[in-house]
């Protein structure tokens, strides 16, 4: 179908031009000023919140682009890590987004003073996110982001309700033995960690990774809270992260080495084994090397301790299910 445009230009002048063509010459024009107008956003010499915005994934690779300096004597950010921008992805892929919590700045300059990680994960993630948007910062604004006393996540669990309702030390114990237990179960990414190993960073495991495995070892995790006992040189978070999976399918067994290990005049004997009585002296001997300053075992570095308690408590615990004895400078030389 043609459309005929008459013009006056004779009586027998005619142009023609076809429907179609305009009509994709118009669609292009309209998609090119709306990519402008988006992007000009960013741009602003008036401080402006825009709250709730949404951000695609091309919209990020601009800012990180255009809008970011992260490198040499001009940076105004600093270096992108490549575990917080993981660990972003995982938030966006399981559905633990917020995009009140998610600030995304940019100064009269056009540059990005907060939010570099949060624009980096949503180009990762290949999909679009909602940010607290804010531009036209006072260039100056940036020397005063992430100065607070950050929340840990601990605090932040127990402020959300994710644990129920408990006190602030309760809040800790569950999220480092939680996440400990996590530890020897899997790496942040998913990958298994071999059995009787723990994967060596505690940073990374997203809220909903600890939750889960609060929920899945609650009655063992609530039990040895409520036994706890009241001098706690043996209440070590990599010991009882032990105890937790081993209370998974020997409840009984679990809650009579514990009871024996943080009960110093049981000493074992007599038919029965001692490696919960060592396993609490050796906790006693580490804190004793540790105060005066002594020279400490061969594989013991606080960096590691919750692996070195771990890897203690299940060369005791295989004593212990043996019902053999075993020498306090053996479990402290046993790797």
């Amino acid at each position: 179908m043609e459309v005929r445009v008459p013009l006056m230009l004779s009586m027998n002048t005619k142009i023609v031009i076809p429907t179609k063509g305009l009509r994709d010459s118009i669609s292009k024009t309209k998609a090119r000023a709306s990519k402008i107008n988006l992007l000009n956003r960013f741009e602003s010499k008036q401080y402006k919140v825009y709250g709730k915005e949404t951000i695609t994934p091309s919209e990020a690779k601009y800012l990180l682009d255009e809008c970011n300096t992260n490198t040499g004597i001009n940076a105004t950010n600093r270096r992108l890590e490549g575990k917080s921008v993981a660990f972003i992805v995982r938030e966006l892929e399981n559905g633990e987004w917020y995009h009140e919590a998610a600030d995304v700045k940019v100064d009269t300059n056009g540059q990005m003073i907060d939010g570099q990680h949060t624009v980096a994960g949503i180009l990762a993630h290949g999909k679009s996110a909602a940010v607290c948007l804010s531009v036209g910062c006072r260039p100056a604004a940036r020397q005063k982001i992430d100065v607070s006393r950050k929340r840990s996540t601990a605090q932040r669990l127990k402020f959300s309700g994710l644990l129920g309702e408990v006190s602030n030390g309760q809040a800790k114990y569950i999220h480092d033995v939680s996440l400990t237990v996590r530890r020897t179960v899997s790496a942040p990414n998913g990958n298994t960690v071999a059995e009787g190993w723990m994967f060596e960073r505690a940073l990374g495991y997203n809220d909903s990774a600890i939750v889960e495995s609060y929920n899945d070892n609650q009655k063992a995790v609530d039990y040895f809270w409520n036994n706890k006992p009241t001098i706690k040189i043996t209440f070590k978070t990599g010991i009882l992260a032990a105890l937790v999976k081993r209370f998974v399918h020997d409840a009984e067994g679990a809650k009579d080495f514990f009871n024996k290990m943080i009960n110093p005049s049981f000493k074992g004997g007599h038919g029965e084994s001692n490696a919960p009585a060592i396993l609490g002296k050796l906790a006693r001997e580490i804190d004793y090397l540790k105060k005066n300053k002594y020279q400490m075992p061969a594989d013991y570095t606080p960096r590691f301790e919750m692996r070195y308690w771990y890897r203690k408590a299940l060369i005791a615990l295989k004593a212990f299910d043996q019902n053999k004895g075993i020498r306090l400078d053996t479990l402290m030389k046993s790797r």
